[in-house]
This record gives structure tokens, sequence and C-alpha cells, in this order.
């Protein structure tokens, strides 16, 4: 353990705060530019929500995190140089849990399985669509919906599964609400799906990467390959003075710097800022986002299904998505056993809820009861879902170009208030890192 030097007052080039995917690019992508630089990390392990937790002798990351790594440089860089290409890429094997049967993922394309009645109305209401394409303009996530896929499909997977998710109805959020992760499927595809069983690779991650050591081996890589200390553990953020671009930091010191770059929620780096502006106050309160619990669960048995995750959009069910660790990576649990993540739908998890939770595993038929269960650890994620309300398009860029104009890069999935991946986030890094080299 090295010692810290406390100090009152200090400057650097380059402050950032949070040792996540973002920042530990930027410090990365920053450390032959000649800029001083300080890293720190209010707890006491890089990662953010990429970690990796071992518990007795399992392995689980904050809900899954799989690497789709389709930039060059960053590709190179994770790869080739931190993982010396030996990062295993693994085929996508997904599955779509609803009606008591498993089809294949996307759903919009695989009604092949599912009861005739349901497979016959979004097929239908599919062609409808195509035939005559709603008039409305497409404002919220709901009309996206229905123009891409029509009524049968949003009626039992896409509005069902997304309220789910984001903790409320796609008429409450934007069309950008994350379309961009959201397959398309051709008409051929979807009818093809219809009448067989096919192996539709559609969408962004029909292939990823994955540590054999869980998600939060690429971070743990990236610190290890910066220069010593770089990080300093338990250091958060307490205030920052825009005008003066000083920070002041958990232990006391007041640290001038030239830029900031901040990983840390968006909400959370406004509130830190003393005698905010109106418009940064008043646009801070505007933002929203969905909480997560979510259940890490260790069996004392082999995984019963192949699959590496599962949706799930019925109402009835209490979580939303399933992973199994274990078949992502042989060493995320130990031999003959099995690691789960159950996301749930609520906001809250209390021990009353268990019962219903493993009665939806026993139908999916990812365990024959309690007794596979060999322990289950409850987690909490504050910030998991960014809401795309009709403020979030306002506030968002009001609260980033205050920010930007001060010297400030909020930077990340939370930094800049969106549902984007862990390579968005790599890249965020590299970029900021560039921009402040050339100033």
């Amino acid at each position: 353990m090295v010692k810290r030097i406390l100090r009152s007052e200090s400057s650097c080039d380059v402050l950032i705060v949070g040792a996540g995917p973002a920042g530990l690019s930027t410090a990365w992508h920053l450390r032959d530019s000649g800029k001083t630089i300080r890293l720190v990390e209010a707890t006491g392990r890089v990662g953010g929500l990429t970690k990796t937790c071992e518990e007795r002798g399992f392995r689980f990351d904050s809900v899954i995190h799989v690497f789709h790594l389709r930039d060059n440089s960053i590709k190179q860089w994770i790869v080739d140089d931190l993982f010396k290409g030996k990062l295993p890429l693994i085929d996508r094997v997904c599955r779509v849990w609803s009606f008591g049967v498993y089809t294949r993922y996307p759903f919009q394309a695989n009604t092949y399985g599912l009861p005739e009645e349901v497979a016959r109305e979004c097929i239908e209401e599919y062609l409808k669509v195509l035939e005559h394409p709603p008039n409305k303009k497409v404002r919220t996530a709901e009309d996206f919906i229905y123009k891409h896929f029509g009524k049968g499909f949003a009626k039992h997977f896409m509005i069902p599964y997304n309220e789910k998710i984001w903790g409320v109805h796609p008429k409450q959020m934007t069309a950008k609400w994350g379309e961009r992760f959201v397959p398309i499927p051709k008409k051929e595809d979807v009818l093809a799906g219809a009448k067989l069983n096919p192996d539709c690779k559609l969408g962004y991650n029909t292939s990823f990467f994955y540590p054999t050591r869980g998600a939060g081996e690429m971070a743990e890589r990236i610190h290890a390959a910066l220069p010593p200390h770089t990080v300093e553990f338990d250091v958060a953020l307490r205030s920052v003075d825009l005008e003066k671009k000083i920070a002041t930091l958990s232990t006391g010191e007041r640290v001038r710097y030239q830029h900031l770059v901040s990983t840390i929620p968006l909400p959370e780096l406004a509130r830190s800022v003393r005698k905010p502006s109106l418009a940064l106050a008043k646009n801070a309160k505007l933002l929203k986002c969905r909480p997560l619990p979510y259940l890490d669960i260790a069996l004392n048995v082999p995984a019963r299904q192949k699959y590496h995750w599962c949706y799930v959009p019925s109402p009835k069910v209490p979580f939303y998505r399933v992973t199994i660790y274990s078949n992502l990576s042989s060493l995320n649990a130990p031999k003959e056993k099995s690691s789960l993540c159950v996301e749930l739908s609520s906001r809250r998890y209390n021990k009353r809820m268990l019962s219903k939770i493993i009665d939806g595993l026993k139908e999916m038929r990812l365990i024959n009861g309690k007794a596979d269960i060999q322990f289950v650890s409850p987690k909490f994620i504050k910030y998991a879902y960014v809401i795309y309300d009709q403020n979030h398009s306002k506030a968002v860029p009001i609260i980033l170009k205050t920010f930007a104009k001060n010297g400030v890069h909020s930077i990340g999935r939370w930094g800049v208030w969106n549902y984007s991946s862990t390579e968005d986030a790599l890249i965020m890094g590299r970029d900021v890192a560039s921009k402040i080299s050339n100033i």
C-alpha cells in the first residue's frame, strides 16, 4: 500500500475523475503527451461499472459487459496491445423467453416456435406497416416501434420489454431512446424467421470479445499499462469552481487544473459546481434515469441452458434479462457450477421477491428448484438507464456546453448522459485526450 501524501493545494494540466473505461482511456492516450496528469477514483478499484467481483470462487460482472470493438485503433489497442491477441472472440448465442418457449434473438426476425396466433399477428401487422407506412411523424420511441415493426411485434415484445428495462412506457421517451441498438430486419428476414428456425445474425453484437477472467480484466490491464501510481484510489471529487478552475477533492486538497475530464454522472458533476448558473442548475434537475437492482446468483450445478443471455418481455416475470456468466467464460464459476445475473424490472429488491424470481428461473428451465442455488447476492446500480424523455435533448447540450467553455470535458456513458457501449467510452477517452494534446 502506497502511503498517500496529503496536500492542501496543487496543480496539474489534466485532472481526470473516475477510473472507469472512459477515464482510463483518457489517461492511457495522454501518457506520452507531456501533460501532467492526475486520475482520482472514488473507490478502491478501477473499472467503474465494468469491474468484475469475485465471491466464493464465482466471478460476477456489474451486469453484462461485452466488447464489440469495431473501431480499428481501439480494437488494436485492446486486443493486440493489452491482450496480446488472446482476447476471445465469441459468437453470440442469445434467446428470448416468451409464451413459455425460447425463440432466437432478435424477436422481430424469429417468430418460428411461438404460438400460432402470436406469430400470425406479428407478421400480419408487420406487413401492414410495410404496405401502408404510418403518416404520423416519429417523435417517440413508441412511434419508432410501430413504424418499423407494427402492432404485433410492439404488443408482444417491443413495448413490454422496453417498459421493463427503462421503467417508463416508450410513448414517454423520444425516438432517440436507443434505436442504434435495435435491429431492423429486412422483409425477407422476417418472413424466413416465421417459417424456419434460421440463426439470423442481426444486430450490433452478433459477435463480441470477452476476457476469460470477466469483463473487469480489460480495465485491470489498462491500469497495469499506465505509469505507476497514476490512479489515486479512494479519492472523490467534492466540488468544482468553474471560474477559477479549481477542484476540491474528498481529501480536502484543492487542485488547480487546465483541463478537468469528468466521467461521473452528469447530475453529480452539476451538483458539485460551486455557485452554478441558473441555467446549469435548472437543466441538471431535468435529467432522469432508471436505477437497477439485480441479483448475482451462484448455482451449485452446471448451466442448464447454453445461451449467453436471454430477454424476458413478459410483465408477469419480475426480471427482464438473465445472463449466464459461466457460459461467457468457464473461469467465471468453479467446475460443475455456474453463475447468473438476473436484472430486475422493479426499482428495488427485497427478499419477498425471491420466490417469484425462483419461479421464473424454474419456468425458464434454468434451475430445477431452490436447492440448485448456492447463494444469492443482491446488487444495486444507482445510474443504470438514461431516460430519453422530452427534456433530454434540450437539457444535455446546454449542460455539456456550459462545462466545455469552462475547460471541463464530461465524457463516458454517464458523463454525456446517453445509452452507449463500453467501446464508446474508450473512444470518448481517446478523442478527448487528442483534443487536450492539441491545445
